[in-house]
């Protein structure tokens, strides 16, 4: 159709002066920096309906206009759509519509820093500015019709008024254009311009708010920006900025109350996902550390090089890079899967770097989430059916961090004061890697195939030399369980370790004063400086799980062949020192290895490096008395020699009731099992641990009853 000589638009005063002053340099502006796109979206009106413009680009051409544009959006940007509709006419495109039609529009982007701000923060004197709003979506709801423009039929006369909808309430005609009456008016559906309008929970990210959820704000997608949404799948987790107008929601006037929303015209989405990152240009460097002999050092050394002091900090970063690279997920027959992310968890004493290696894997891995677990409920962590009034239903589904941390790394401090509901829910989520929900009419199955990095104190906040460390866990011991790695981090007296740890220190407050002097010597830059810089380390995260899928060679499998039933025959056969899902958890390190060196083969180095990593996380928690690996110290948190106790212990109890009417004599007990060879410091432990659960208990001090 052959564009209309007539402006499409009627231009206020303001808007017309402006026009008259700006329209040439801003048809200038769209020639010299938007010409290829300008172009497509000439070629592909109607489905191509905006042109995506860079405010930098905008405020380096003209700062005024650029000024203007974020302030006076509505006027401005009919101008801007003017400047549109003019120069499609050589292309004989009219890009206005009609009068029941929206027009194309510009969409702008990259605003600058102090235009952008957190979920929560924007304010009355931002209604009606353009500005960006940060945060995580929460939730994407369900396409609905939206009219851009109501079509109005004049019951008096007949005439059809058309009004653009555009703000948050329907919009009526002040009077008929034809008879110029003030109605009544019916709604002519058939000539109404209906759009798909989708609506955006976006929430602040769970690291910069109190309980793991904090403030939401909800965003109004339409138009062909609606298609660009579905088009890249953004969904739960997604870490975006959303520009647009903040305008005032009035949902909840009926009860006096009245709050925020953004009315979306454009989406940039920040790099959180592996294959969102580009990788070409550091393709080079990628293939050269993989062939580099001593990568391994050299990605230890790029998470927090800050953090010195225990021995085994080398085997607990190496195993959080391998959490980072991640084994193969393998599909069963049956539809199911074995994962292949690794879950590692940290139990430390206060001020051992917990917290600060969580944020390490937190600021290099893509897609993460960074939370406290404190009472968290599970809700936060895992997800669940909430009652609210957004979208179609007043149940809708609330994801948790392992839910928005999908494909990624959930990086959960103080996990040790998790509520007891959150701890039920993550069982199956952190080995099936999966989370259903079937409640108030919601069934569904959220996927959370995510790595899950835990930190936690010890059950008294700080370790008790004279309890085994399996002990001092306070989690539940099948949640333990699901981890491949576990390191317990004490903070010891160490004159050595001591000087190392301030010496480093200093070199490191050092860097910090000489960055703000600008002026860095060599040394002290090494203090934490990571030796892979992080982009580049991302890059070569993001490759290595797109690539590279690993299979074990036969002499690698020969070596888990060896190493196995080697390790199982260890004791007695009373005693089970590994079960199968430690035996996975080297599958698991042993692929991440491979991954490392961009190979598509598990070597035998590969699986001793997992098998190393096993190692040293079972020396710390999975030894028992009798200096052996025991699993189940860890699937069940008794070893299997204080089980045997335990037993022997309410055995005699009961054998010996009937001679005591006030319960038997605890010097009694402790004296016969000494009889059969039981050390009397792990009997009295394992009474008060009986007397703890339950199973036993006192009718009057220093006697003992079974229940």
């Amino acid at each position: 159709m052959a564009a209309s000589t007539d402006p499409p638009e009627h231009l206020n005063g303001t808007e017309q002066n402006f026009y008259e002053e700006h329209s040439e340099r801003i048809e200038r502006f769209i020639r010299n920096y938007c010409e290829e796109e300008f172009y497509e979206l000439v070629q592909n009106y109607p489905s191509k309906k905006s042109l995506w413009i860079d405010y930098n680009d905008i405020a380096v051409w003209d700062l005024s206009i650029a000024d203007d544009i974020l302030s006076s959006w509505q006027s401005v940007s009919k101008v801007f759509n003017l400047c549109l509709w003019k120069m499609s006419n050589p292309a004989a495109v009219d890009l206005s519509g009609d009068e029941s039609t929206a027009s194309a529009e510009i969409r702008l982007y990259g605003l600058p820093e102090e235009e952008i701000h957190p979920v929560g923060s924007p304010r009355g004197e931002e209604v009606g500015r353009y500005i960006g709003v940060n945060g995580q979506i929460a939730r994407v709801g369900s396409a609905k019709l939206n009219p851009a423009t109501l079509a109005y039929e004049c019951q008096r006369c007949g005439a059809i008024n058309y009004v653009p909808q555009t703000g948050g309430d329907i919009q009526e005609p002040y009077e008929c254009t034809s008879c110029e009456r003030q109605g009544p008016y019916q709604i002519r559906e058939d000539e109404t311009d209906f759009r798909d309008q989708v609506l955006i929970q976006l929430q602040q990210p769970p690291e910069q708010s109190v309980d793991g959820r904090g403030e939401t704000l909800t965003a109004v997608v339409t138009d062909d920006l609606e298609e660009w949404l579905t088009e890249r799948e953004l969904g739960a987790g997604a870490r975006v900025t959303i520009n647009g107008i903040l305008e005032i929601d009035k949902s909840n006037e009926s009860e006096g109350t009245f709050g925020y929303r953004l009315r979306a015209k454009s989406i940039e989405v920040e790099e959180n996902d592996y294959e969102e990152i580009n990788v070409k240009e550091y393709i080079d460097d990628i293939e050269e550390l993989a062939d580099d002999p001593e990568v391994y050092q050299k990605l230890i050394n790029s998470v927090a090089p800050d953090i010195k002091g225990e021995d085994k900090l080398d085997d607990i970063k190496l195993g959080i890079i391998f959490q980072m690279f991640g084994g193969y997920r393998r599909q069963k027959p049956d539809g199911t899967a074995i994962r292949g992310d690794p879950h590692v968890l940290l139990i430390g004493d206060p001020g051992t770097g917990k917290s600060s290696l969580l944020e390490a894997a937190e600021k290099i891995s893509p897609r993460s989430v960074k939370t406290s677990a404190k009472g968290a409920s599970a809700a936060g962590m895992t997800a669940a059916v909430v009652q609210d009034d957004f979208g179609d239903s007043p149940y809708s589904l609330q994801a948790g961090a392992l839910a928005l941390a999908n494909k990624g790394i959930a990086c959960v401090d103080e996990i040790d004061k998790m509520q007891g509901d959150a701890v039920e829910s993550m069982h199956s989520a952190l080995e099936e890697q999966t989370i259903s929900i079937n409640k108030a009419g919601i069934n569904a199955t959220i996927p959370a195939q995510t790595a899950l990095l835990a930190a936690g104190n010890p059950k008294e906040d700080r370790f008790d030399e004279h309890l085994h460390m399996a002990e001092q866990i306070d989690l539940d011991a099948a949640l333990v369980s699901r981890f491949d790695l576990w390191f317990m981090l004490k903070d010891r007296p160490d004159e050595e370790k001591d000087r190392m740890i301030a010496e480093h220190k200093t070199r490191v407050w050092q860097q910090s004063a000489d960055l703000d002097q600008d002026r860095l010597e060599e040394e002290s830059a090494d203090a934490i400086k990571p030796e892979i810089p992080h982009d580049l380390l991302r890059a070569y995260i993001a490759h290595a799980r797109r690539e590279i899928t690993p299979r074990f060679t036969d002499e690698a499998s020969e070596r888990i062949h060896q190493f196995y039933p080697d390790i199982r025959g260890m004791t007695d056969g009373e005693t089970v020192p590994l079960t199968h899902r430690k035996l996975e958890a080297i599958r698991r390190m042993a692929e991440a290895s491979a991954k490392v060196r961009l190979s598509h083969e598990v070597t035998p180095d590969d699986v001793e490096r997992g098998i190393s990593l096993i190692r040293a996380s079972l020396n710390d928690v999975g030894i028992n008395e009798d200096g052996e690996w025991d699993a189940d110290i860890i699937e069940t948190g008794v070893s299997s020699s204080q089980r045997t106790r335990n037993k022997d212990l309410i055995g005699i109890i009961k054998d010996l009731e009937d001679d005591f009417d006030n319960g038997v004599p605890v010097d009694e007990v402790v004296d016969t099992m000494e009889e059969f060879g039981h050390d009397r410091s792990k009997i009295e432990h394992d009474i008060d641990n009986l007397k703890q659960k339950g199973e036993v208990y006192q009718p009057q001090n220093g006697r003992l009853r079974t229940l």
